[in-house]
């Protein structure tokens, strides 16, 4: 795994690590758990996501488009 880190990512984790107030290597296992934990998250909504396409469980662009347009009536009611 030689080069797994950009130029670009790695000081990024550098800037995050002092911001922190800590070194690159004591950040690293948090950069990692979390970097993974949301990648987790996401591959799982994907996967969700495809199966409910699958079996055609899905709305139409003009159906969230009137159900945000309701939700947003709704809250314009409240402020006025």
């Amino acid at each position: 795994m030689d080069n797994v880190l950009t130029e670009s990512q790695f000081k990024r984790i550098e800037k995050l690590a002092t911001d922190a107030g800590r070194s690159v290597k004591q950040i690293m296992p948090h950069v990692l758990k979390h970097g993974l934990l949301e990648l987790e998250r996401v591959v799982k909504s994907v996967k969700h996501g495809i199966a409910d396409a699958e079996k055609g469980a899905m709305v139409t662009h003009e159906q969230v488009i009137q159900e945000l347009d309701a939700i947003l009536a709704k809250y314009e009611k409240k402020a006025a």
